[in-house]
């Protein structure tokens, strides 16, 4: 019996004395027995409580003491004549009461009473005597066998109770115990599938970043995407049976919210599927939360994953929010597609583990189905909640909200001299398969002027265009691949003149010569912000395209790149490694520092947002390591944090530069071209 149970089965008990008190100084006043007992009865009645509110002894205590006080009370009742044959209807309710307690001494205590009451009557009173009425005989007689029957009954079903309670002890025993052994199978599971995992993907990556045949690099492509997707299997499984089991932990620390975004659109990206995919964040969102920065990170990655899975035409838009609370925030996620839709009679299949979309044997998509029920586990284990509302042939809304503490309430999103800015942005909705895709981006632009304040205008047409920018107030255009091909030459013109970008996907590229901008889908806020703080106007322009070849080679160079995530530090290594550029990867701050700690290494790139050990602590000692060898070398933090005046923060931490997420070769080259002069054949 728990605390709040104690309290109430105390205060049931000293109800059922305070109105058999009262109904006792009814009997006393009528009967003529005297003030004294009246006060007697009162008193000990007003004497239980207070005992209860000054919660004197512990609880087992203070129950004797009201069981006592009851017995005595009924002990002077008891030896007031003929009341002795109804004092055992009253020691009964006593029984059945106490029997909650389960404790067979109380009614052995109680039963045994009335044999005292009995003794009493016969050597101090004459009631009992010989020649009394039959009918006083046979009321004692009964009163004796149903108290003896409620006593039998009681410890019986109290013997009942602690034999069920020996059996739930055991079973308790024998379901822990098959608890460990089941965190000791997945913990096993987890070492013995995941290390040939990483080493099929490790291998990978190696052979890919040799010299093959465009064949032979598409096999491998394969071996490594297949390696991925097991990889993420597996994280499945164990994530669900730690839900399931109970066992699901959380971690917490510092993040930025901006980071974690980045990090998941980063590995979505990879996927090739093909969807057109918007981000959206909300410029006020608080730079820096408290939380599971992982676990968050995988609950973005299964509700977009899960999206993408089941959308084969149309898009999918994230918009990531706040609302503030008195302990600090509630993240909101909402994730809109325009998939096949759930079934209203699907819907309750959701959060256990056994909806696919699809379980005919010919089915298409992939996956083991846990996704949504990992988010709803996620996000209980959180305290936050996850709804959906979804329409068969029309799509899904997903809404997740998660409480988190707040460590900084500076914004995530930020653009100086907006003043500066006039920007017209050209999406023809009509020519995309859904039109909701079309309303997707221009939601995302519209959050874009009402929160950053900029000047935004729509065109709806080709020719409204060409009106606008012919105005020469125009700064920046931003178009998308469809537009773009309805009259290049136009805007490989325009582009001279004002910054033009499009929206496309990987591979797109330009006519040869052109000073169009690129924004690589999938579009998400900060990617679209770094450009507009890239091409401030009255800035210096490039005088070449973002994506022209690099037309220099730095060999014999070192360099180290430290990030959590792994698609972050392929990508930094690939483009490092094209430019000639020896580069050795880690994925914490820790290893950096045992890696340098044996290694020279000519520069180091730090990812800023990493657990245990952050890029500003992991720079600081790599300062003091080896004798200051790398006081001088130069550390550059790259970070997908998007707020006005980061760059300078970094810089006064004792980064030597800073570049954001995601990683444009001509802001690489920059870097490299400042400290890695010369070359070393």
């Amino acid at each position: 019996m728990d605390k709040e149970d104690q309290i109430s089965f105390h205060i049931m008990l000293l109800t059922a004395f305070t109105v058999l008190c009262l109904l006792l100084d009814v009997v006393i006043a009528v009967s003529g027995w005297g003030n004294t007992a009246i006060l007697l009865v009162t008193g000990s009645m007003l004497l239980c409580w207070l005992v209860h509110f000054r919660k004197l002894g512990g609880d087992d205590r203070r129950l004797y003491f009201y069981v006592a006080v009851m017995l005595l009370i009924l002990g002077y009742y008891a030896f007031q004549g003929s009341a002795i044959t109804d004092v055992p209807i009253i020691l009964c309710l006593l029984i059945i009461m106490l029997s909650k307690k389960n404790d067979k001494r109380l009614i052995y205590i109680v039963t045994a009473s009335y044999l005292v009451y009995l003794a009493e009557n016969l050597i101090f009173a004459d009631f009992l005597r010989p020649g009394m009425e039959q009918i006083v005989f046979s009321r004692l007689a009964l009163g004796i066998v149903c108290l003896l029957s409620a006593c039998m009954i009681s410890t019986y079903f109290i013997r009942q109770y602690e034999n069920l309670e020996r059996e739930l002890l055991n079973t308790r025993e024998k379901l822990l115990l098959a608890q460990k052994e089941n965190e000791l199978f997945l913990s096993n599971m987890s070492h013995e599938l995941r290390t040939p995992i990483n080493a099929v993907n490790g291998v990978s990556e190696l052979l890919l970043a040799g010299k093959f045949s465009k064949g032979d690099r598409d096999k491998l492509r394969v071996i490594r995407n297949a390696g991925r997707r097991l990889y993420r299997q597996v994280s499945d499984v164990l994530d669900y049976s730690e839900i399931e089991t109970g066992h699901f932990s959380l971690t917490y620390d510092e993040y930025e919210p901006v980071s974690v975004v980045y990090d998941v659109v980063n590995m979505i990206g990879e996927t090739g599927r093909g969807n057109e995919l918007a981000v959206d964040i909300e410029a006020s969102l608080p730079k820096t939360l408290y939380g599971d920065v992982e676990r968050i990170k995988k609950l973005l990655f299964v509700l977009v994953d899960n999206a993408l899975k089941f959308t084969e035409e149309g898009g999918i838009y994230i918009f990531v929010h706040s609302r503030k609370e008195e302990y600090g925030i509630n993240l909101n996620i909402d994730l809109w597609d325009t998939g096949c839709g759930i079934p209203e009679d699907e819907l309750k299949k959701l959060f256990k583990g056994s909806y696919l979309g699809d379980n005919s044997a010919e089915r298409k998509k992939g996956g083991l189905g846990l996704g949504l029920a990992i988010a709803h586990g996620i996000t209980s284990a959180m305290k936050g909640f996850l709804s959906i509302e979804s329409k068969v042939g029309e799509g899904t809304h997903v809404r997740v909200s998660i409480p988190q503490e707040v460590r900084s309430e500076s914004p995530s999103l930020s653009v100086d001299n907006i003043e500066k800015y006039k920007i017209v942005c050209y999406i023809n909705r009509e020519k995309y398969a859904r039109q909701e895709v079309g309303d997707f981006y221009h939601t995302y632009i519209e959050h874009m002027r009402s929160d950053f304040g900029l000047d935004i205008s729509f065109a709806a047409s080709l020719r409204e265009v060409k009106e606008l920018c012919g105005t020469g107030l125009v700064t920046h255009l931003y178009i998308a691949v469809w537009e773009y091909r309805m009259e290049p030459e136009y805007f490989d013109r325009l582009a001279d003149e004002i910054t033009v970008c499009i929206f496309a996907d990987a591979g797109f590229t330009l006519n040869p010569g052109s000073h169009v901008d690129i924004v690589y889908k999938p579009i998400y806020a900060f990617a679209v912000l770094n450009h507009l703080r890239n091409t401030l106007p009255g800035s210096e322009r490039e005088e070449y395209p973002v994506q022209k070849e690099i037309s220099f080679k730095r060999k014999g160079y070192r360099a180290l790149v430290v990030d959590d995530e792994e698609m972050n530090l392929v990508v930094a290594k690939g483009l490092l490694e094209e430019i000639g550029i020896s580069t050795d990867i880690c994925s914490s701050g820790m290893a950096a520092i045992e890696k340098c700690g044996i290694a020279d290494y000519d520069i180091i790139f730090m990812d800023y947002m990493m657990p245990g050990v952050n890029g500003v602590t992991a720079m600081q000692k790599l300062r003091n390591i080896r004798n200051g060898y790398y006081r001088d070398k130069p550390i550059v933090v790259f970070t997908a944090n998007a707020v006005s005046g980061a760059k300078e923060r970094f810089l006064k931490e004792g980064f030597d530069e800073f570049i954001s997420k995601p990683i444009e070769l001509k802001n690489l080259r920059k870097i490299l071209e400042k400290y890695l002069t010369g070359g070393r054949e």
